[in-house]
């Protein structure tokens, strides 16, 4: 039994609706499988894997049809039919006596989106599903499968109206390897969504396989944890080294005001800056020298007798007074 994990790169047999491939052994690397199929306890932001699908339940009934062209071609296995029209938006149509003739139409993808809801005789809803749910269940060639998914990549991720995703439909219908491992890889959460009876899609596949998956499942999740557990330890030494940096540019940025005091000083001598970064002026000190207008007089004066004796003004100047 070929690996379900493998996503089949090219189809190889002259049988383009042929399950068969070239390589099934590379379907994604072991960082994409865990970062699909895994959910991080650790991270709180990590949506839930029921957020992620779109329940047919919740799909407004007037947006459906009863039946479209491609979803009937998919019921009656017309699989060169419904692959001509996927790929060329041309479907067949009925000419006279000649048999089919090409009819030219726009609307491939808008029908690969169309719900298709079914009602019975009283009124109860029996059928609500993609075409891709159908081609799963039909058994439709893995191109189809593609194809389908290409034109809407939110088909994988739907349920029908009983809680089915594709990859439910592909173990319950029993689907090639090849269909399975391209559903899981569309949506690898699907592993872990239930339908309306509670059921995984691994609760429908044999023994085997279901073994096989959940050993896979299983080893994702622990070599998620280790490197997350690696992840937070980088963090953690990175945010030391930064821790580190900034102490360093904290130290160069007190030099530099170191420096910026001091040319300060030099330039300005009437103003210095103790350690505490508290301001004085010289001249309270008498350290400064005076610069002001009248210095040279004012030192004149106070070396003259009588200044020297306290008084302020000479003493023939106040008798002449």
């Amino acid at each position: 039994m070929a690996s379900i994990f493998q996503l089949p790169q090219k189809i190889t047999s002259a049988d383009p609706f042929s399950c068969q491939t070239d390589d099934v052994s590379s379907l994604g690397t072991a960082t994409e499988q865990r970062r699909y199929l895994t959910n991080s306890p650790h991270n709180p932001a990590v949506v839930k894997c029921e957020d992620l699908v779109v329940q047919a339940v919740d799909v407004d009934e007037e947006d459906c049809q009863e039946t479209t062209y491609l979803f009937g071609m998919i019921e009656k296995k017309r699989w060169d039919t419904v692959l001509m029209f996927l790929e060329t938006n041309k479907k067949a149509g009925f000419f006279g006596l000649g048999g089919d003739a090409l009819q030219t139409s726009t609307d491939a993808r808008a029908q690969a989106q169309t719900w298709i809801n079914r009602k019975d005789w009283w009124g109860s809803v029996t059928l609500r599903q993609l075409p891709l749910h159908a081609a799963v269940e039909f058994k439709a060639p893995i191109r189809i499968i593609h194809k389908l998914v290409e034109l809407h990549p939110e088909g994988a991720k739907s349920q029908d109206f009983w809680g089915n995703l594709p990859l439910h439909l592909s173990f319950k219908y029993q689907a090639c390897d090849s269909i399975v491992a391209f559903l899981l890889k569309a949506f690898p959460e699907a592993v872990e969504i239930q339908n309306k009876s509670g059921r995984y899609p691994v609760d429908y596949a044999s023994a085997e396989t279901g073994a096989i998956i959940k050993i896979c499942v299983e080893q994702n999740q622990k070599e998620a944890k280790n490197e997350e557990e690696k992840l937070i330890e980088t963090l953690e030494s990175e945010k030391a080294r930064l821790m580190e940096i900034q102490a360093q540019i904290q130290e160069v940025r007190g030099e530099i005001n170191l420096l910026r005091h001091a040319k300060a000083k030099a330039s300005d001598p009437c103003t210095l800056k103790n350690d505490d970064n508290e301001y004085f002026n010289e001249f309270a000190t008498g350290k400064a020298k005076d610069c002001t207008p009248g210095a040279s007089l004012r030192k004149m004066e106070s070396n003259l007798p009588w200044a020297k004796k306290g008084r302020k003004v000479a003493p023939g100047k106040a008798r002449k007074k």
